[in-house]
């Protein structure tokens, strides 16, 4: 038997006489039928002979439905021919077949009735017959036949099973009469649905953006009723279990699990046979352009849609038009939507009505009719729902032909073969919506897929493990012919055909997860198969190998990657045996990209010694030299070179790393003298100058400490150059390889090469004249090691001797081609680095070597021409090339010096060039706010005064010295705008961690007190930069809260916890005081232009990598900001002060909330722009406004605590804001009096009586205080009483004060005898003083007898 069929199992000639028994005994016309299924026979056994050996076929077979008959000795026309043949024949050609999951369950259906096989077992070939039954039954109509079927088997669900994926299978069946019914694998009839009033063309279940991402499409004539695979599947399942209960009304089960369902109206004159569903697609930008370009406004479209829908999609097959693709957006709108709604509510309102009134049963009872009450309910019927306009995206037109049958693959491929009218098989991508391929000569055809899968192992790295790969087949069965076709779909080949009986049924099946309803089926997922079912019981298996989707590559190719497979297999320490037995896998290769595979395998790390890798790849070299036709093509002229390349490489680290084990000498330059007036003449500058760069070196240099790196490996040194076998295969001779272009400038191969010259390990010569012709690299690349081992030097790196390494660079430099591109290379190194120390060395070799070999510098030896010559003009010879070295020179040498504060920002020229002439300001305001030192300390220090609190600091030195270096640049007030700045910023980021930075920065602002526009513009940039938006986070709080907010939502809103808060809105309440203040004195300030040193505004204009704007300067530009509204910026003081003492003072209140203090306009005002000018009513608020205000204030006085560092302040803020807004300031003062005499404070509360002015209020407050403290004192001292009374002292009107309860003061402790005397002494005097009346008079009376009792009785 073929390899490509499969017998999977038979059936025995008792089921097959009782399936067709069953299935003919409703057929018609059977001779007929006969006669024309055999006519063209005997042709077509002529003409098969041997038609399709020379088409390519890779396997051929043989296959007749005879050989399955055994000891049979007709001939098999004889066979075919016979009555026996055609009717055993015809129950299999007229049936609808459907086939579950390995054909466990297979489907047959004719006219009107269904028979159901199910396989005994997974690995049994044997069927047994589990039901028959019609599908017609309840019809009076007794035409009504079988058009479609689809088998659904029925997901698990949650349920895990350990033999298959689906419980049970339930078959849909579509009729003539527009009805789907579904009906169990054993012939139990669940669910019948009206869905159309014209015949069911076909059912599909496909792919849905809907519930369950799964829909059961029906096709009708001019439309598709699409039903939610998610309420299919829970209705099947309910319907079932309610059957299997016994309920026998499916009407009833039906009302009671309704299903979801929608019609979607092709086109007028569209005429479909058959239909796929394609799925959800979300389409291109491109197809909305494109649709918009062909619309009626054509290039004038627009297009308004700010995000793509997901579409539903399906194919359909027909006439007029052949193809036609049909897009349905969930959701869209309908062109019957204004009916479905009056209906909908006309619906509601009838049913509402109806339900109302009362039912009895009377048309029951008097058998008119079936009473409300006892009706059944029904679901409603999919036929009478309207439908939606299914949108056609695009159509192939093919006059005159008809598709009638389409074939989908799996939605992995998304492929469809469509057969048609004309002996035709199309083959159409529904991603391109187009036909890809098309064989012609296949009459009445039937197709399927198939697939096969394989593990493949990934060719990049073997610890990706195996990779799943899958090949999709297309399989067409030509029944006229009996000729079974099997079509690669990876390269468009036939790769098998096999001769099978011309009246066997070729049946597909979708992959399980695609197949199953209601859940995917991962676990148990089988991939899509093909079945071939024979006339006498014969059930084949169609599979195809994996490999024959490989075909179409070369032989020497599969020989290769079999070889190449067996070379991966060297070991991480190969021995001698195991590499001798690589050398001769190799020797079997047969092309050239194989060899550079080798090479590729060969070059991964391995403990393999330099001279073996050597070896090893001259004799891949002499090998493939050997072989003439390789070598002399353009990818084995490359692989030469390549092999050599490897071969010089291996030479050079074997040489390199001879040279880094000899003793090291350092000590000394070569045939140079080491003194101080040799060096600097070598290096071009005079002692001072050279001893002060050596000095700003050794201060700033941090020592390369911890363990030396290993020495570089043979593989990480051919890793760093770009030899791989994808640069070899564009190359077209030996040339291209001359230079080997490095893939990373890496310090460690820069200190592999560099170390041993510069350490003395061998000459200069040496390493000029032999080492470097060893390398083929440029002198580019070779520079850029050189500037990357020098500027980020690894660990372990050793101190070099830094006039023999001007001698290197001296000798690298004489061997440069462009001698200026060479030195602009290594000062664009120098500009980008960050290490200080090694840029300022570096800068200092490479000024050196430009001087010497361009000799742009006048040498001293020049003598009296050179002054005669100055003489006479007047001016000096500068060489501008030399200029802009000592202008990094100089530099180099300031960052050296800041660079030695701690903490000190990292920094770089380069930075310098895109920051502009600010950027040493800028620095020193990072230093500041890192090192968090005191504002005041640091600005003294840029002032050069002394400091005793910072004396042994070591850090104040350098401050002043770098003042005194850059005196223009560092000026001491333009820096603090920078650290107000740099603070705020870094507390901003982190506000909790360094909350002590926002302290400073305020402080930093408070500095700039003599110039009012610089502190102006800085408040003003601080508030709108940092401040603003956590106030009004702190300010809507409190409005949410009422009182102190929880530390978890101060953290969460705001980033600052409880003890913070308070700190945080005083400092607001400062800077936006010192903006008031500053607003008012800009005009005593005359703006200037910020000065700087002449070599940093030399640098930024002659630097060729300046930025073309360059980033103003702080200073400036707070300079510059525009005068603020005043009256605004006080109605925000009023704010701050308003929320610090409500936090401060009376933070238990939870009523108080900061809005409810100012009007609607002032509330509007907050936090408005400052520049903007709205009509704030500072004091002219509504009277309820006003005193909740003086409320708010007079709380505020009497929960002051003298105890608390901040009592003034707080006070002077109660003060300011009772001035600002016009409040009663007597009446704080009263309190503050009283307060201040309850807590027996009597100097202070004596001092502030000549303050109030309203002498009557304060006499009342201070009589009711005077009459509590007197009765207090008198009950804590009963002997006072008992004398006043043996000296009858005691009058009535004291008798009645003392005997009263009722009182308006509560002292709290016991007075003394002065605080009662000093406070009789007070009201008297202000009782006399005040206006006269008969209360007046009662009072003065009382206030002296008490003084008189005091007096007197004590």
């Amino acid at each position: 038997m073929c390899g490509e069929l499969r017998a999977i199992g038979c059936l025995s000639s008792e089921q097959l006489s009782s399936i067709q028994s069953f299935l003919l005994s409703e057929a018609t016309s059977s001779q007929s039928n006969a006669d024309e299924a055999s006519e063209g026979e005997e042709d077509g056994d002529s003409l098969m002979a041997d038609a399709e050996r020379q088409a390519g076929v890779f396997e051929w077979s043989d296959f007749g439905a005879e050989d399955t008959v055994k000891n049979d000795l007709r001939t098999p026309l004889e066979r075919k021919n016979s009555a026996e043949y055609r009717k055993t024949a015809k129950w299999l050609q007229n049936a609808l077949i459907g086939i579950a999951g390995n054909a466990d369950i297979i489907v047959l259906a004719l006219v009107q009735r269904v028979a159901v096989l199910e396989r005994v077992a997974a690995d049994d070939g044997r069927y047994k017959l589990i039901a028959e039954f019609s599908a017609s039954d309840g019809f009076s109509n007794n035409s009504v036949y079988i058009r479609c079927m689809c088998v659904l088997p029925m997901g698990c669900g949650s349920r895990k099973t350990e033999t298959s994926a689906y419980d049970w299978v339930a078959i849909a069946v579509g009729l003539s009469s527009g009805h789907v019914r579904f009906f169990t694998e054993h012939g139990v009839l669940l669910r019948s649905e009206h869905v159309s009033y014209k015949p069911i063309d076909a059912i599909r279940l496909g792919r849905s953006i809907k519930p369950g991402n799964q829909e059961l499409a029906i096709l009708s004539a001019g439309k598709i009723t699409v039903v939610e695979g998610l309420s299919l599947f829970v209705a099947l399942k309910a319907a079932k279990s309610q059957v299997a209960r016994g309920e026998p009304d499916l009407d009833r089960i039906a009302a009671s699990v309704p299903i979801n369902f929608e019609n979607l109206k092709l086109d007028v004159g569209q005429e479909a046979s058959d239909f796929a569903v394609v799925g959800p697609l979300k389409p291109a930008w491109f197809d909305l352009y494109a649709n918009a370009s062909l619309s009626h406004a054509g290039f004038k479209a627009t297009c308004e849609r700010t995000a793509l829908p997901v579409y539903s999609t399906y194919l359909f097959a027909g006439r007029a038009p052949f193809v036609s693709f049909g897009w349905n957006q969930e959701g869209g709108s309908s062109p019957s939507l204004i009916t479905d709604t009056i209906y909908s509510f006309g619906s509601q309102i009838g049913s509402s009505v109806v339900s109302s009134l009362p039912s009895w049963g009377i048309r029951s009872y008097l058998g008119i009719g079936v009473s409300r009450k006892d009706r059944t309910p029904t679901a409603p019927i999919p036929a009478n729902k309207s439908s939606i306009n299914l949108a056609t995206r695009s159509v192939l037109l093919d006059g005159g032909r008809e598709g009638e049958r389409i074939f989908p693959s799996s939605r992995e491929f998304n492929l469809f073969a469509v057969t048609d009218s004309i002996a035709r098989v199309v083959l159409i991508e529904a991603a391109s919506r187009q036909i890809t391929r098309m064989w012609k000569g296949y009459r009445d055809a039937r197709c399927a897929w198939i697939e096969a899968s394989s593990s493949i192992e990934s060719e990049v790295k073997l610890s990706k493990g195996k990779t799943q790969a899958t090949a999709l087949f297309l399989v067409i069965f030509a029944p006229r012919r009996g000729l079974l076709e099997v079509w690669s779909m990876q390269n468009g080949r036939r790769v098998s055909a096999v001769n099978v009986d011309r009246r066997g049924r070729l049946v597909g099946v979708p992959r399980l997860d695609e197949q199953l309803l209601g859940c995917s089926a991962t676990a148990f997922s089988a991939p899509s198969s093909a079945f071939f079912l024979t006339p006498s019981g014969l059930i084949f298996e169609v599979s195809a190998r994996f490999r024959m989707a490989l075909w179409d590559e070369s032989m020497a190719t599969l020989h290769d990657h079999n070889i190449l497979r067996e070379m991966r297999q060297l070991g991480v320490k190969p021995s001698e045996e195991e590499l001798a037995a690589w050398i001769k896998l190799m020797y079997s290769l047969k092309t050239t990209t194989a060899f550079n595979e080798a090479v590729d395998i060969l070059l991964k790390e391995r403990q393999v010694q330099i001279g073996q890798l050597a070896h090893m790849t001259n004799v891949i070299r002499e090998f493939f030299d050997s072989h003439s036709k390789m070598k002399g093509s353009t990818p084995g002229r490359a692989l030469m070179a390549r092999l050599a390349t490897l071969s010089q490489l291996f030479d050079a680290y074997a040489h390199l790393q001879a040279l880094n084990t000899e003793p090291r000498n350092r000590t000394r330059d070569e045939g140079a003298d080491d003194q101080e007036q040799q060096l600097s003449s070598r290096f071009k500058l005079s002692e001072a100058a050279l001893k002060l760069c050596v000095k700003r070196i050794a201060d700033c240099s941090v020592q390369c400490g911890g363990d030396v790196e290993e020495p570089l490996s043979v593989f990480d040194f051919l890793g760093h150059f770009m030899i791989s076998s994808g640069l070899s295969t564009s190359a077209d001779s030996s040339e291209e390889w001359r230079e080997i272009r490095i893939r990373d400038y890496s310090p460690r191969l820069g200190g592999f090469i560099f170390c041993a010259v510069l350490t003395g390990q061998c000459s200069i010569e040496h390493f000029s004249g032999h080492t470097l012709s060893l390398l083929p690299i440029s002198e580019t690349d070779l520079l850029e090691l050189f500037c990357a081992y020098w500027l980020n030097p690894p660990e372990g790196t050793p101190v070099f001797y830094l006039p023999r390494v001007l001698s290197v660079c001296e000798k690298m430099a004489s061997s440069a081609t462009d001698l200026s591109q060479w030195l602009e290379l290594a000062r664009q190194r120098i500009t980008d680095s960050s290490r200080i120390a090694e840029a300022l060395s570096l800068c200092l070799i490479m000024r050196a070597v430009a001087v010497n070999l361009t000799g742009s510098l006048v040498s001293e030896d020049q003598g009296e021409d050179d002054k005669s010559r100055e003489d006479k003009d007047g001016w000096d010879k500068v060489e501008l090339g030399s200029e802009l070295w000592d202008l990094h020179l100089r530099h180099l040498q300031c960052m050296a010096l800041m660079s030695t504060l701690p903490n000190c920002p990292s920094m770089r020229t380069s930075d310098l060039l895109s920051a502009g002439c600010a950027y040493y300001r800028e620095q020193v305001g990072k230093w500041a706010a890192m090192q968090g030192e005191a504002p005041g300390e640091v600005y003294a220090a840029l002032l050069g005064k002394q400091c005793a609190s910072v004396e042994q600091s070591g850090w104040y030195g350098t401050i002043g010295e770098l003042s005194s270096l850059l005196p223009l640049s560092l000026k001491a007030e333009l820096v603090m705008c920078d650290c107000a700045w740099e603070c705020m910023s870094a507390w901003f980021k982190e506000r909790e961690k360094n909350f002590t930075l926002y302290e400073h920065a305020i402080e930093y602002v408070s500095i700039l007190e003599e110039l009012p526009r610089l502190q102006h513009g800085m408040c003003l940039l601080l508030w709108e930069s940092f401040l603003h938006e956590p106030l009004m986070d702190a300010y809507n709080l409190l409005n949410k809260t009422g009182h102190f907010p929880r530390e978890r939502h101060l953290r969460r809103e705001i980033g600052l916890s409880d003890s913070q808060l308070i700190t945080f809105v005083s400092g607001c309440r400062r800077i936006l005081t010192t903006l008031c203040n500053a607003v008012r004195h800009l005009d005593h300030y005359v703006d200037r232009r910020s000065a700087y040193e002449d070599f940093i505004c030399v640098l930024s204009q002659m630097s060729s990598q300046r930025q073309s704007a360059a980033r103003e300067p702080l200073s400036e530009l707070a300079s510059r900001q525009k005068a603020v509204n005043y009256h605004l910026v006080l109605h925000h003081v009023h704010l701050t002060s308003v929320i610090e003492l409500q936090l401060s003072v009376c933070d238990e209140d939870e009523n108080l909330k900061p809005c409810t203090l100012f009007d609607e306009v002032g509330v509007r005002a907050l936090f408005a722009p400052f520049h903007t000018h709205p009509l704030i009513p500072i004091a002219d608020v509504p009277d309820t406004v006003k005193r909740r205000r003086q409320l708010f204030l007079e709380k505020c006085v009497t929960m002051l605590e003298d105890a608390r560092s901040c009592y003034r302040e707080r006070w002077t803020t109660i003060v300011e804001l009772a001035s600002d807004w016009h409040l009663d300031v007597d009446a704080l003062r009263i309190k503050e009096i009283v307060k201040l005499y309850l807590e027996q404070r009597i100097g202070d509360a004596e001092r502030l009586i000549p303050v109030v002015e309203g002498r009557g209020e304060l006499a009342d407050s201070l009589f009711k205080l005077c009459v509590a403290n007197f009765r207090s004192y008198i009950a804590a001292t009963p002997q006072v009483l008992t004398n006043a009374e043996r000296l009858s002292l005691v009058t009535n009107r004291l008798s009645t004060c003392l005997s009263s309860v009722a009182t308006d003061v509560v002292v709290s402790c016991t007075p003394s005898r002065e605080v009662v005397t000093s406070l009789l002494k007070h009201v008297g005097t202000l009782l006399a003083t005040s206006s006269a009346s008969n209360v007046r008079s009662q009072q003065i009376a009382l206030v002296g007898d008490m003084e008189q009792l005091l007096c007197k009785a004590t």
